[in-house]
């Protein structure tokens, strides 16, 4: 092979492989502003890419982290109640997405490991708008959990947190649907932590078709509701809030849908 032809066929390779780069990695940044911006981060990396990944709250006690929004809201929604919110704020993160079409179905998809490393890199963007970790994300299944780490508490210092999440229960044995299983859930969560913990928004028509045999024994409460939106086809997900102004979470469950 003569000197020549094998510095033409260098060139022509490393310019393959600068393509192959530019089409199959676009780098894009997103800027999210919302009083849940970590929460909304997830959703928005949910529907692009089609993997659920749950959120929760950590409790927000401290007026730093709180906004009053009750001139904003119809005085009926609130009963004369002043009507809190988390203050948020905003926050800019960057990823890698691959091209469309790459894959089978059109879809933009990734593997576990750089799916993880989306939501990691997301994460630590949020942290360094806050001098701190604030969340960290986990793994059962096909499910990846962002899980709060710290919360302000009543002096306004970050401090680490028990995740509500992580409190282990016990779900004895009987004919239940998958609606009366997140709502044992909710209640034992309640009894066990002697915080307000409710249903909230919820496909209720599929849970209340859908019987469950799942029991648990002093299990985290995050693991039994990855076991159970495991058994469903369509891929679910979660979001468990926390109402600063009620002193209650919320547990919402959705379907992932990709975006168009």
């Amino acid at each position: 092979m003569s000197v020549t032809y094998r510095f033409i066929r260098n060139l022509l390779l490393l310019f393959l492989l600068a393509f192959s780069a530019t089409v199959h990695a676009q780098s894009k940044s997103k800027v999210v502003s919302d009083p849940r911006p970590v929460a909304k981060a997830v959703a928005q990396l949910e529907t692009l890419y089609g993997f659920p990944v749950t959120y929760e709250d950590p409790p927000y006690v401290h007026d730093s982290e709180i906004t009053d929004v009750t001139d904003k809201v119809q005085s009926a929604q609130h009963n004369g109640k002043r009507v809190l919110i988390p203050k948020g704020g905003t926050f800019t993160f960057t990823f890698d997405l691959p091209a469309a079409g790459a894959y089978p179905g059109g879809g933009l998809l990734l593997s576990d490991a750089a799916a993880k490393d989306v939501i990691v890199n997301m994460l630590k963007s949020y942290a360094a708008t806050r001098n701190g970790d604030m969340f960290n994300v986990t793994r059962s299944g096909r499910l990846f959990h962002v899980v709060p780490t710290h919360f302000i508490d009543r002096s306004g210092k970050s401090e680490p947190l028990a995740p509500l999440l992580s409190t282990e229960l016990i779900v004895s044995p009987r004919s239940r649907t998958a609606g009366d299983l997140v709502s044992e859930i909710c209640r034992l969560l309640s009894l066990a932590t002697g915080r307000s913990v409710v249903v909230g928004n919820v496909p209720s028509s599929l849970l209340a078709n859908h019987p469950t045999t799942i029991t648990a024994s002093r299990e985290p409460a995050r693991a039994i509701l990855s076991r159970l939106l495991q058994e469903f086809d369509v891929p679910l997900s979660w979001q468990l809030f926390y109402d600063p102004g009620l002193h209650l979470y919320v547990l919402n469950i959705h379907a992932v849908t990709l975006s168009n």
